[in-house]
């Protein structure tokens, strides 16, 4: 899959994004998974930037991204600079909408490492499925807001207290 994003271009990916009014981002790897660093860092800031520039150029309106808390270009740890990093370029873009969530430590169950598990330990963590559904949550409350959304520049972060928010106000 990540030889694909490497070779994908507009004219491929506009099937993809055309007629769209949002792009969705959760692309991230886990460091023994990929085979460099160079891979690492295409994955958690090459390929969301490139995808998010075929979704603004497709006239997307609403650009929602899961990055991380702690994301900071100016981080000295290479995680939180890469999606801190990523955070900024896709901001640049002058979405309508840009929606950055921020969670903490993420709980993917069944699926979680060791230090995922040890971390939650002493660390509260926060379940994909609660991430998946504020991003849901504010989506649609951005598309009922007004059918013509295309010329705001409305930029909102979400952090863990946030999210949690959205998910208990839905209930």
């Amino acid at each position: 899959m990540l030889y694909e994003f490497d070779k994908l271009e507009l004219e491929e990916a506009k099937q993809y994004f055309e007629g769209a009014d949002t792009f969705f981002s959760a692309i991230g790897a886990k460091k023994s998974s990929v085979d460099s660093a160079e891979t690492y860092q295409k994955v958690h800031r090459g390929y969301v930037t490139k995808l998010a520039g075929f979704a603004h150029e497709c006239k997307v309106k609403h650009m929602l991204i899961v990055s991380s808390q702690g994301a900071s270009s100016g981080s000295m740890f290479a995680y939180l600079k890469l999606k801190g990093q990523a955070d900024e370029q896709l901001c640049k873009l002058n979405f309508p909408c840009f929606s950055c969530f921020r969670p903490g430590l993420l709980d993917r169950g069944l699926k979680r490492g060791f230090v995922e598990k040890a971390i939650g330990l002493v660390s509260t963590s926060m379940h994909v499925k609660d991430v998946a559904k504020a991003t849901r949550i504010v989506a649609e409350n951005f598309a009922a807001d007004s059918p013509d959304n295309s010329g705001k520049n409305i930029v909102n972060y979400y952090d863990n207290s946030s999210i949690w928010k959205l998910c208990s106000e839905s209930s």
